[in-house]
């Protein structure tokens, strides 16, 4: 973020300079932020969240605006439980590739009404991108259910290992 905020700093642009008295010329945003979520997506730190309506008292059922329209889904991966304590078990499940990471949320949302965020760099380290389950009570035996079979469908078309090599600090 430091090269973003010098590249903005260094622009030698008349409409990046502040005017007397604390007003501000207009400034270029739109290509300043283009730019900048150009490389993050790039880096694949770009982090595209579902557009999910939460209804209190119906965790973890959701409604998920989809491109082919709204469409029931279940969470997995909240911490703002509408209401709940904040204390989670988050549940690791390792994927070790960003493009895989993000595909596999993709899928499992797409196919299997599941949503489950995929966290890459920067929140953990290169080589270890992982999607993050949180279990709560509201889970119920059927939905656990689901997921298995939605995260075992979506390994095997992504020819993702069920095993992976364990990580020190986790």
């Amino acid at each position: 973020m430091n090269a973003l905020v010098r590249e903005f700093d260094e622009c030698q642009s008349p409409y990046h300079r502040v005017q007397a008295k604390g007003h501000f010329c207009p400034l270029p945003h739109d290509h300043f932020f283009s730019a900048a979520l150009a490389r993050l997506q790039d880096e694949l730190r770009y982090r595209v969240f579902a557009d999910l309506e939460r209804i209190a008292g119906r965790f973890p059922h959701a409604t998920w605006r989809s491109p082919d329209g709204p469409r029931p889904v279940v969470i997995w991966c909240s911490n703002d439980y509408l209401g709940m304590p904040n204390q989670t078990h988050i549940v690791p499940v390792m994927v070790g590739d960003p493009e895989k990471c993000r595909e596999a949320s993709d899928l499992l949302l797409a196919d299997h009404a599941i949503y489950i965020q995929p966290i890459n760099y920067p929140t953990v380290p290169r080589g270890t991108e992982r999607l993050r389950i949180t279990p709560t009570p509201h889970h119920d035996d059927r939905m656990i259910d689901a997921l298995a079979e939605g995260l075992l469908d979506v390994w095997a078309r992504l020819k993702l290992p069920l095993r992976h090599r364990a990580l020190a600090a986790e």
